[in-house]
């Protein structure tokens, strides 16, 4: 009895995946349900920050050679152009950004032949570096602006709804920092 009925409910499953493979075969091309299909707001802005994440990856080897930093250079533009392209209106507006200035990715070649490398700047140039040894012994960093000018882009919701709804929604990490939820 046992066998019959593993018997039974295997034919049914390969039964349904027949059935399904023909009706995926056979599918018309085009919209689904007769509608057309509408680009994903946030396939723009995810590529954007995938970019950024590869030229964050490969800014952090070691012992790069003149080759390979000539090659993270014009990553660096490459990143540079697809957050121009991504963020229109706040290219290069410090108060618009909320966060660094893009150009400043353009600086991280220069860091590294200056430095020899650049953990201690946080990709913001070396002006930037009182952020590491002054801002977070004090506990005076917080990156909600990042994170809300990031989500007014992608879902247009108001500076002012969203900093009213994030106000008091952050988490102590392990550095003692609080970033926003």
């Amino acid at each position: 009895m046992d066998m019959n009925f593993f018997l039974t409910i295997l034919s049914l499953v390969l039964l349904q995946l027949d059935l399904i493979n023909y009706e995926i075969s056979h599918a018309r091309n085009g919209p689904l349900l007769g509608k057309s299909l509408c680009q994903d707001t946030m396939e723009d802005i995810i590529e954007a920050h995938v970019s950024m994440l590869e030229w964050h990856m490969k800014s952090r080897k070691f012992g790069m050679t003149a080759a390979q930093l000539e090659a993270l250079q014009l990553k660096s533009v490459e990143v540079l152009e697809s957050l121009t392209a991504t963020f229109p209106n706040k290219n290069g507006v410090a108060n618009g950004w909320k966060f660094e200035k893009a150009h400043s990715i353009l600086h991280k070649v220069r860091e590294l032949i200056l430095f020899g490398w650049s953990e201690n700047f946080s990709t913001q140039g070396p002006e930037h570096c009182h952020i590491d040894f002054v801002k977070k012994i004090g506990h005076c960093t917080n990156n909600k602006e990042v994170f809300l000018t990031i989500l007014d882009e992608a879902f247009g919701i108001s500076e002012d709804v969203a900093k009213e709804s994030a106000k008091n929604d952050c988490v102590p990490c392990e550095l003692g920092l609080r970033y926003p939820l």
